[in-house]
């Protein structure tokens, strides 16, 4: 052990050099915290993410859906599965939600990228309040989102079709096609029937409240009708179709000369 001489008016008293120092070492040791964190070579970084989008604040019990998350990086680290990132759906009641999200690859630093919340609401109704979460390696970084929900029954929904010279539309085998957004089929209905013009659908499922939906009505060697509506009540829902020609005769979807050609 190194000692030094400290001259004093009194006797000489030996004192080790380490507890001379030992001010000097903590600040350094405070100061090389600061500069590369508490990890063992590794420099702490700041684990910041934002969701751009917003969410749907209804959706109806048992239905699947697909949402697009647009998340924008604002730390420093780089988002990759690998890294140990991983969004979670946090609440009271959560068990009433199944769902997973899409993997994100190599979200830098200011940067923008989308991934998929594939969710699906079980058999239970009321208010759900959701938080979406970020973990690192299993450990709680930091919420991102307030998620409040309401699950609802299913929606019902009345179409009906235009008339020609007072000439309604009746039957029992129309086809009713619900598409999303992204013009996916989430709904759809065969053998519906339509008296005077009206149709009826009950205990429609798989739609949000908000988006507009591209709505399809079909049958056999008539021209297919489409309207779009944005559901915005569980029970009264309401669109309308123009009146539907019966030229499709060769059932293409379409009028051509080839219809023409398939009546001889």
């Amino acid at each position: 052990m190194s000692f030094s001489i400290i001259l004093t008016a009194g006797p000489l008293t030996l004192i080790p050099i380490t507890i001379l120092l030992a001010p000097l070492i903590t600040a350094a040791e405070i100061l090389l915290k600061l500069i590369f964190g508490n990890s063992k070579g590794e420099p702490e970084q700041i684990h910041d993410f934002e969701i751009k989008n917003s969410l749907p604040t209804k959706l109806l019990k048992l239905s699947t859906y697909q949402f697009p998350i647009k998340i924008k990086n604002q730390g420093q680290s780089i988002w990759n599965k690998e890294n140990g990132f991983e969004l979670k759906i946090e609440g009271k009641k959560v068990d009433n939600f199944k769902y997973f999200f899409s993997d994100i690859k190599n979200l830098r630093p200011f940067e923008e990228k989308t991934t998929i919340l594939n969710i699906e609401a079980k058999n239970k109704s009321g208010h759900f309040n959701l938080k979406l979460i970020l973990f690192k390696n299993g450990k709680k970084i930091k919420t991102i989102k307030e998620w409040p929900l309401e699950i609802i029954p299913k929606a019902n929904l009345e179409f009906s079709i235009g008339s020609f010279l007072g000439k309604k539309l009746n039957g029992n085998n129309f086809k009713f096609l619900i598409y999303n957004p992204e013009e996916k089929i989430v709904f759809n209905q065969d053998n519906l029937e339509v008296k005077n013009g009206i149709g009826k659908i009950k205990d429609v499922n798989n739609i949000a409240f908000g988006p507009k939906y591209r709505l399809v009505l079909l049958r056999p060697y008539f021209l297919p009708r489409q309207t779009f509506i944005n559901f915005s009540d569980a029970r009264k829902n309401k669109a309308y179709f123009r009146y539907m020609w019966p030229f499709d005769f060769n059932q293409d979807g379409k009028f051509s000369l080839a219809d023409l050609l398939a009546i001889f």
